[in-house]
């Protein structure tokens, strides 16, 4: 394989250094001034290289390592059982997360023991009785958070862990609106949200740098004719995606005082359920998935204008839920299949082999580089695990020739 820096230039550094450094332990002398910058140089160059080469052995090497999937349970600890399914949630620190329930309860959530997993709930939140829809962090202690019935709120605390000791430590604010309802909701640019409000009705908030106070930028009406937006996702700080219930494709982005509609492509004879930005194993974001009806799954790679369709024979059921890490993704069916997306090089391609059947999982989070927390139809929380080649110390433990 050809690597982006040229190697012979690397391995003349890297003796030239070597021969430098014992020239100085033999004869006692201290090393150049610039020695140190160089080696940190080559380490970084080093660095890319075996990135480089991990793409390539993934990409290529399915014969060398396979890639897995694990699947184990997690233990609910406590009293608290909602019953319910979620409709939102929010990674908020490393093993700490914010659910919203169906039932419009809301909890903090927290996973105890890495060995044996479980999971705690906290008490439900007081003074919010409404369904939140999204979440967003704003910083280690404030959590905005948007409602199905038009509601906007601050969710503030001094020590998260305090939450969990006592659910009165938290304090909420919530603003005063004339909102009726929010069907999405994203996060765009620097404190700028885009609202859908009603089925074609687009709202643009920006906050102020404390998040104490709003201001209306943009109020305008997305002419789609007999049609109507079904999900929103961004792709910058000024552009977004829309899904419609037709099938319908359309980017849109957002100027001084309107918002324009770039293009309209039909992807689906049918609903595109759900719209997700996808990220690579390099942690760059370039596609976005497109979930619909009848195993309909297309990726759409919004740098280049280009499409992907995977084969409707592979995938089944209505397509209703997905996320994705660090060069994974999974997706779920109602038929009850979860399906995992692999990148490699760049492409995205759905590895039949770890396709699990009958696992009826109706709400999937991203946990960590290689781990997903799930959720049920029995309320059941699992762990799955994908173990792919994603770390050099893997390659390096290969025996490759």
């Amino acid at each position: 394989m050809k690597f982006s820096i040229t190697t012979k230039e690397f391995e003349e550094n890297l003796i030239k250094l070597r021969e430098e450094l014992n020239n100085s332990l033999l004869k006692g002398k201290k090393v150049s001034d610039d020695f140190e910058d160089e080696l940190l140089e080559l380490e970084e160059k080093q660095k890319e290289m075996e990135k480089e080469l991990l793409s390539y052995y993934r990409s290529y090497g399915d014969n060398i390592y396979k890639s897995k999937i694990e699947i184990t349970s997690i233990k609910l600890e406590g009293s608290f059982d909602p019953e319910s399914y979620l409709k939102s949630s929010l990674k908020i620190d490393e093993d700490i997360f914010l659910f919203s329930y169906i039932n419009q309860k809301l909890h903090f959530a927290r996973i105890l023991d890495e060995g044996v997993e479980r999971i705690e709930l906290s008490q439900a939140v007081k003074n919010i009785e409404d369904l939140i829809i999204y979440m967003k962090k704003i910083n280690d202690n404030k959590i905005l958070a948007f409602s199905i019935s038009g509601g906007i709120y601050i969710l503030s605390y001094e020590d998260i862990d305090s939450v969990f000791e006592n659910i009165n430590s938290l304090k909420i604010y919530k603003f005063k609106t004339y909102f009726k309802g929010f069907e999405n909701v994203i996060k765009l640019g620097n404190n700028k949200f885009l609202l859908q409000t009603l089925k074609n009705d687009l709202t643009l908030l920006e906050f102020n740098e404390d998040y104490s106070d709003f201001k209306f930028i943009i109020e305008e009406e997305i002419s789609i004719e007999e049609d109507e937006i079904s999900s929103l996702v961004g792709i910058g700080d000024s552009k977004f995606l829309m899904g419609t219930r037709e099938g319908f494709l359309l980017e849109g982005e957002y100027k001084t005082d309107h918002i324009s509609v770039k293009e309209k492509i039909k992807i689906f004879e049918g609903p595109l359920n759900k719209l997700w930005i996808l990220e690579n194993f390099n942690l760059q974001k370039e596609y976005c998935a497109c979930l619909g009806n009848d195993g309909n799954f297309a990726l759409f790679n919004f740098k280049k204008n280009k499409f992907i369709k995977l084969k409707s024979e592979k995938i089944a059921g209505k397509l209703f839920e997905i996320k994705s890490k660090n060069g994974t993704s999974i997706f779920l069916s109602e038929d009850g299949l979860a399906y995992v997306l692999e990148e490699k090089m760049g492409e995205w391609e759905l590895n039949k082999d770890l396709t699990k059947p009958d696992l009826f999982i109706v709400n999937v989070m991203a946990k960590d580089s290689s781990s997903y927390l799930c959720l049920d139809i029995y309320g059941n929380f699992l762990n799955i695990k994908i173990d792919q080649l994603d770390s050099i110390e893997k390659l390096y433990n290969l025996e490759l020739f």
